[in-house]
C-alpha cells in the first residue's frame, strides 16, 4: 500500500481541510497531517496520524524488527461515536498501576491495560483518538453485550495508596456488588409485571361485578313492568330475582321449562332494548378521589386529571427521550351511514365518542438530528413553535460540543426584538434538557447578559435528572457550557458581520444596544469580547462601521479615535465643535444611543488608540505656530475673558478663545471625563442625580461678534454682560439642552433689537 485514503467532515460548512503526506508511503512509521482551517480563515487545527507499513502487510506477521508484539490500527463504533484503536507512541506515559497484556476486541489484537495479574478482567485500558481527533486512554468495557467506553483518568490521590492485594479484593466486591444489582433489577421488573397483572385482573374483576349487577336490576325492573297471570307468579317471582336452591334437591332446567307453558314467557326485542336509557348507576367510591386534594383559589388540583392537561404536561417536559408514552385518548368521531339508508341533508350530523391508544411524545428531538437531514423550514418550524415568535429567525446555531462538557445546542437569534426585550419583566435564559428530559424552561446561567436576546435549549447527557435548582447553580458542567456557548454566539455573529454584512446590521439595529449594555455594565470586562462587534455610524463613509475599520483607515498623524454625541445624525453633523476635525480630514463617530458615550469611557481605547470627544477642551490639532498664536491672544484678551466668566456667575468653569470654531460664533466644551451629553442622559434618570459637567464657553475670535465684546468691553460693560448671558443661552441651544429662563431670554433679545 503506497497511498492512505483519509475522508474527513467538518461541523461548519465553510471550513476547508487539506490532507498532506498520504501519498508514496515508506516502510516503517509515516506520519499523515490533515490541516481544518475554520470559516473566519484565521482558526486552523492539525491533526497528525501515524502510519505504520510493514513488509508482508499487517497480517503476516505479529513482531516489529525489535522483537516486540505489533497490534493492528483499526477503526470501532460504540454508542454512536467513532473511535480508532491504536498503540500509542514512546513518548505517550502509560498510567501507573496498569500492566500491558494483549486484548482481542471485534476480532482485532490490540494494546491495552489491567488492573492487577488476574488472566480475566472484565475492564480494560487502550489507546485511541476519537473523532475530533483527540487521543486519550479509555476505560473499555471487555463484555460484548455492554459495549460501553469512557475517558481513562487518573485519580492522584490513589496513586500509590492501594495494593495490588486490596485492588483485587475491591474489584471482586465491585464485581458481587455489580451482580447483586443485576438480580435486584430482574427482580423488581417482576414485581412491577406481577403488580401491573394483578392491577388488569383487579380492574376486570370489578367491571365484571359492575355489569352484572346493572343487568340484574334490568331484569327486576322487567319482571315488574310485565303482565303475568295470577298462577304463575311464583314462578315469574323465581325468574326475577336471584333464589339460591337448596343442595338436597337438584332439579332439571330442561325440565322445569318443559313442564311451563311458552305463554308464561314473554321475550323482548332486542332492538327496543338498546333504545331504551339505562337507569343511572349510583357512583362508586373511589380511593383516587378520597387522596385528592380539593381544589383552592390558588391552586387547581383538578386539572390534572383532565386528558389535555397530561397531554401537555407530556410534551414539555418529556417530548423528548427515547420511549414512547402512550396512553388513552378520547376522541370523538362522525357516525357511519348504516348501509341502505339514504343521507339526510337537513339532519344534522350525529357523533360518537371513542377510545384510542396515541403516543404522546415525539421522542426524536430536532437537535440530535444530523444538519445536513434538516431544512431551513424544519428549524424555522421548531422555533415558532417552542418559541411563539411570528418571524423566522434570523441565525440558526446548531452545534454539538463534546469534551469536558458534552452537549446539544439548538440556538436562534430572533429576527426583531420582543415587545418587552428592554424591560424587567423580559426573562432571559435557555431551556436545558438532560438527556432529553425538561429540567429547566429557562436557564438564566446559560447565558450572559449581553446576549440575552438568543433563544433556544441545550441538551446534555452530563446533567443529573434529579439535579435541584441549587445544586444546578454550582454545577462545573453548567459554567463550562456557557462559556463555550459565549464564545459560539460571538464567532457566529462575527462570522455574519464578515459575510452578511446586511443581515448583521439588521441584527444590530434590534440588539446593537444590548452589546453595548455588556460593555458598559461590566465595567470593560467584555471589552475584549465584544468591541469587535460594535457598530456606529461614520462621519466619512456614511454608514455603520467597526472600530476595525475605523482604525484601518486612520491617518498617520490621528493620535485619538474621534467621536461625536447627540440625539441625532442631523443634529451631529450642525455641531460647531465637528468643524476643525472634518477640516483636519478626520473621520467622526456619531454616537446617538444613550448609552454610546458610557460603553467608549469604559473602553478607553481599540488597538491602542484613545477615544476622544470632539467637544473635549484638549483636542491637541494644533501646530507648536498655532499654538505660540493663540497663547498671545489669549493674553491679550485676558481681562475680557475674565470679565464674561464673572457675568455667567459661575455657570461656566472658564470663557476662552476657541481653536476649533471657524463659522460659527460660541459653542461649549467640556472638561474631565463627565461630557455635556452623558450630562444630559444621567440627569434624564428617575433617581435625580443632578450632575453637571465643568462647561467652557469658546468664543471664535476670527468672528465679527468678537469685535462688538471687545468695543463693549471697553464702552459698556453692562450691556457686555447682557451679551455674555446670550451667547452662554445659544451654545446651550446648540447643544440641545433647554433654556433656564426662556422670558429673561426673549427680554435680552427684544433689547438688543430696540
Amino acid at each position: 500500500m503506497d497511498k492512505l485514503i483519509i475522508s474527513a467532515d467538518t461541523t461548519d460548512e465553510g471550513a476547508s481541510k487539506v490532507v498532506s503526506g498520504n501519498e508514496n508511503l515508506q516502510m516503517g512509521e509515516n506520519r499523515v497531517t490533515l490541516k481544518v482551517t475554520a470559516q473566519d480563515g484565521e482558526t486552523t487545527k492539525e491533526y497528525v496520524i501515524v502510519v505504520t507499513k510493514q513488509e508482508g502487510g499487517p497480517n503476516e506477521s505479529t513482531q516489529d524488527g525489535t522483537g516486540e508484539e505489533s497490534f493492528e490500527q483499526f477503526q470501532m463504533t460504540v454508542s454512536r461515536r467513532s473511535f480508532t484503536v491504536m498503540a500509542p507512541d514512546a513518548s505517550v506515559q502509560v498510567p501507573e498501576g496498569l500492566v500491558e497484556t494483549a486484548i482481542t476486541i471485534d476480532g482485532h489484537a490490540v494494546k491495552g491495560w489491567v488492573w492487577g495479574n488476574e488472566t480475566e478482567h472484565q475492564y480494560c485500558v487502550i489507546y485511541a483518538m476519537n473523532e475530533a481527533g483527540e487521543k486519550n486512554f479509555y476505560r473499555y468495557d471487555l463484555n460484548n453485550n455492554e459495549r460501553t467506553i469512557q475517558r481513562y483518568f487518573e485519580d492522584p490521590a490513589a496513586q500509590g495508596a492501594v495494593s495490588e492485594e486490596v485492588y483485587t479484593q475491591l474489584a471482586d466486591k465491585y464485581d458481587s456488588l455489580r451482580n447483586d444489582y443485576s438480580l435486584f433489577r430482574t427482580l423488581l421488573i417482576a414485581a412491577i409485571v406481577v403488580a401491573l397483572i394483578f392491577m388488569v385482573l383487579l380492574i376486570v374483576s370489578v367491571t365484571g361485578k359492575k355489569k352484572k349487577s346493572s343487568s340484574a336490576e334490568k331484569k327486576t325492573a322487567r319482571s315488574e313492568k310485565k303482565p303475568v297471570k295470577e298462577e304463575d307468579e311464583d314462578e315469574d317471582d323465581l325468574y326475577g330475582e336471584e333464589v339460591e336452591e337448596p343442595e338436597d334437591e337438584p332439579k332439571d332446567d330442561l325440565e322445569e321449562v318443559d313442564d311451563q307453558d311458552e305463554d308464561d314467557f314473554q321475550f323482548e326485542d332486542l332492538d327496543d332494548a338498546d333504545d331504551k336509557e339505562p337507569e343511572e348507576d349510583e357512583p362508586e367510591e373511589d380511593s383516587v378521589d378520597e387522596n385528592a386534594k380539593e381544589d383552592t383559589e390558588d391552586e387547581k388540583y383538578s386539572e390534572f386529571l383532565e386528558s389535555y392537561r397530561v397531554q401537555e404536561l407530556v410534551r414539555k417536559y418529556s417530548d423528548y427521550i427515547r420511549y414512547p408514552i402512550r396512553m388513552e385518548v378520547e376522541k370523538s368521531r362522525m357516525k357511519e351511514q348504516p348501509e341502505g339508508e339514504e343521507a339526510d341533508e337537513e339532519k344534522a350530523p350525529e357523533y360518537e365518542t371513542y377510545t384510542e391508544v396515541e403516543t404522546l411524545n415525539s421522542m426524536v428531538p430536532i437537535w440530535r438530528k444530523n444538519k445536513n437531514e434538516l431544512t431551513d423550514e424544519d428549524y424555522n418550524s421548531f422555533y415558532k413553535e417552542k418559541f411563539f415568535d411570528y418571524s423566522d429567525p434570523l441565525k440558526v446555531i446548531h452545534t454539538y460540543t463534546e469534551g469536558a462538557a458534552t452537549y446539544h445546542a439548538l440556538l436562534f437569534i430572533p429576527a426583531k426584538a420582543p415587545y418587552n426585550y428592554y424591560t424587567r419583566d423580559y426573562e432571559k435564559g435557555l431551556k436545558l434538557y438532560a438527556s432529553g428530559v425538561l429540567i429547566m424552561d429557562s436557564c438564566k446561567d446559560l447565558l450572559p447578559d449581553h446576549f440575552s436576546f438568543v433563544k433556544g435549549l441545550v441538551d446534555s447527557e452530563d446533567l443529573s435528572l434529579n439535579i435541584s435548582r441549587e445544586m444546578l447553580q454550582h454545577d462545573r458542567q453548567l459554567k463550562v457550557i456557557a462559556s463555550r456557548l459565549e464564545k459560539k454566539i460571538k464567532s457566529e455573529l462575527l462570522s455574519m458581520l464578515k459575510n452578511d454584512r446586511e443581515k448583521y446590521e439588521e441584527f444590530f439595529k434590534n440588539f446593537g444596544l444590548q452589546l453595548k449594555y455588556g460593555v458598559y455594565n461590566g465595567f470593560g470586562a467584555n471589552k475584549e469580547l465584544l468591541q469587535d462587534l460594535l457598530l456606529f455610524y461614520s462621519s466619512s463613509e456614511q454608514k455603520l462601521v467597526t472600530l476595525e475599520e475605523y482604525v484601518s483607515r486612520m491617518k498617520e498623524d490621528q493620535k485619538y479615535i474621534y467621536y461625536a454625541g447627540g440625539e441625532s445624525r442631523e443634529q451631529i453633523e450642525r455641531l460647531p465643535q465637528t468643524e476643525l476635525v472634518k477640516d483636519k480630514g478626520y473621520e467622526i463617530l456619531y454616537l446617538t444611543d444613550d448609552v454610546d458615550e458610557f460603553a467608549l469611557q469604559m473602553m478607553h481605547d481599540y488597538s491602542e488608540k484613545e477615544f476622544k470627544s470632539v467637544s473635549a477642551s484638549d483636542l491637541d490639532l494644533d501646530t507648536e505656530e498655532e499654538k505660540k498664536e493663540f497663547e498671545k491672544q489669549t493674553e491679550e484678551n485676558k481681562d475680557l475673558l475674565t470679565f464674561m466668566k464673572d457675568a455667567l456667575d459661575g455657570k461656566v468653569k472658564a470663557v476662552v478663545l476657541s481653536k476649533r470654531l471657524k463659522s460659527h460664533p460660541v459653542c461649549l466644551s467640556n472638561e474631565g471625563m463627565l461630557s455635556i451629553e452623558m450630562e444630559k442622559v444621567l440627569n434624564a434618570m428617575p433617581n435625580d442625580q443632578k450632575v453637571k459637567a465643568e462647561r467652557v464657553l469658546e468664543v471664535n475670535a476670527s468672528h465679527p461678534i468678537f469685535e462688538k465684546l471687545s468695543k463693549l468691553y471697553a464702552e459698556d460693560q453692562e450691556k457686555l454682560k447682557t451679551y455674555a448671558q446670550l451667547l452662554y443661552t445659544q451654545a446651550e441651544l446648540i447643544e440641545g439642552m433647554p433654556v433656564e429662563d426662556p422670558v429673561a431670554f426673549s427680554n435680552a433679545v427684544c433689547e438688543l433689537m430696540v
